[in-house]
């Protein structure tokens, strides 16, 4: 045992010492990891999960909801989502849709199946496409030879290798003379003829004459549009809003687009400047308001001032989707949660306080040990799992350790027991919540004589106390 005699100014060396070791806190915590192949993100509480060749869904608690039984699925919308069999010998396929259990409420009795939008589906029977309404019924007979699902009433659809728009009834209202078309978006559709695209209303008439190389279509009033190999946006009066200058842009979400300059990634407002500096190799949209960008080979997420929130650490990461982001670490696939960073206390030393004033949460009642000698010494390590907890300790008002990342590997500090305080006390502050939560800390007490166990443990609202008799 390490008996070396600690003074207020000895404790202070101490605490400025340990902070050295201390690590950044990310505002993030695992909600739960997947022992699958692979994981899609979440839309209505159900995510595609993959074993081998079977698909399923899991919920947002991470419980299988349908187990992998299926060769085929689709994201889950509108109550249903097409799932359905594959024949690996003559690769012919069929497929319905189930509820969110998994529960068939269209048989098995399409080739292909699309989800359901504005409750029309389009299916493939005998290669020809048509449309079913919710109980599985045809609405429009199969008859076109490529399908798109509708949107704003109307829907995409190819005969002899040319595109056209029908209605839900099924009647051309835009005739089949296209050689691509994006379909109905904010009242205009983009279209393409000649290698060159424009746009068009819902009668046909051109909005926006053929004169890009690539189009995209308009949200909220903004359309992406390509011009000599750089990309742009318009307005639905043709006028740039901002000029073509990026190698790759995407629409706007929380106000910001990312867009691609000389090979990297950031963020320009709507006059086109960059407010989030291009620095990055890659970056997804902004959901949720964070945004996954990739910075020397590993993912991390910012915000939309462009603080990194959680540092780039992950192989892999996708946007949030309801409050959850996909992400794969040393070949594991699974969730996270951004965790909203707790007030900051102004946290500062107050020897011999009563640990009501060294912080505003809420104290327990805490645990009294009996100790033996006036030198005693403490080591610290997570309980049970390590999984990320972050805490700060103060000793008697004397912060003696500060945003250390608690490991299996015991730490040991030497404590001096003040007779002249009627409570000597070590308090534990939970940085974060780790990845299960609450932040838990073990700690072995050595006065000499004899070695006592304690298990702490607090949140962000709350600190666990230990007294020493």
């Amino acid at each position: 045992m390490n008996n070396h005699k600690l003074t207020r100014g000895s404790l202070l060396l101490c605490a400025l010492f340990l902070a050295t070791i201390s690590v950044a806190q990310d505002h993030y915590r695992w909600a739960f990891k997947v022992d699958f192949d692979k994981v899609y993100d979440f839309t209505h509480s159900r995510a595609i999960i993959i074993d081998g060749f079977k698909k399923g869904f899991i919920d947002t608690t991470g419980q299988v909801v349908v187990p992998p039984q299926f060769n085929i699925i689709d994201a889950y919308a509108e109550g249903s989502a097409s799932a359905g069999f594959l024949d690996t010998k003559d690769m012919s396929s069929t497929s319905g849709f189930i509820d969110a259990y998994g529960k068939f409420i269209i048989t098995p009795q399409f080739e292909v199946t699309s989800p359901f939008q504005e409750r029309i589906a389009c299916v493939r029977l005998k290669e020809i496409w048509g449309y079913i309404n919710p109980q599985g019924k045809f609405i429009i007979p199969p008859r076109f030879q490529g399908a798109h699902s509708f949107s704003e009433g109307l829907a995409a659809v190819r005969i002899e290798e040319k595109w056209g728009l029908i209605d839900r009834k099924g009647k051309f209202v835009v005739p089949a003379k296209y050689d691509e078309i994006l379909g109905f978006s904010d009242g205009l559709c983009g279209v393409k003829s000649g290698g060159k695209w424009g746009y068009i209303d819902r009668t046909g008439k051109f909005i926006i004459a053929l004169q890009y190389e690539a189009a995209r279509s308009f949200v909220d009033g903004l359309a992406r549009v390509r011009v000599n190999g750089k990309f742009g946006f318009i307005s639905k009066k043709n006028k740039f809003v901002i000029r073509p200058q990026f190698e790759n842009l995407y629409n706007f979400s929380h106000q910001l687009a990312r867009a691609e300059r000389n090979g990297k990634w950031g963020f320009i407002d709507q006059t086109g400047k960059f407010v989030i500096p291009a620095e990055y190799e890659y970056a997804g949209d902004f959901s949720e308001q964070l945004a996954c960008i990739k910075q020397a080979g590993k993912w991390g997420f910012i915000s939309t001032t462009g603080a990194v929130l959680i540092q780039p650490q992950f192989d892999q990461a996708y946007s949030f989707r309801e409050g959850l982001a996909r992400v794969q670490q040393n070949q594991e696939w699974g969730f996270i949660r951004y965790v909203v960073p707790a007030k900051q206390e102004v946290i500062k030393d107050i020897p011999n306080a009563k640990p009501s004033l060294v912080t505003k949460r809420n104290i327990k009642a805490g645990k009294f040990i009996p100790v033996k000698a006036k030198q005693i010494v403490i080591k610290i390590y997570d309980h049970k799992k390590v999984d990320g907890d972050i805490v700060s300790l103060n000793y008697n008002g004397v912060w003696i350790l500060k945003n250390y990342q608690l490991t299996g590997t015991p730490y040991e500090i030497p404590l001096e027991i003040n007779s002249k305080i009627e409570k000597n006390y070590l308090l534990l502050y939970a940085e974060n919540l780790g990845e299960k939560p609450p932040n838990t800390l073990a700690i072995w007490i050595d006065d000499g004589v004899e070695k006592q166990k304690v298990i702490l443990d607090s949140d962000m609202k709350t600190c666990d106390i230990l007294y020493f008799q």
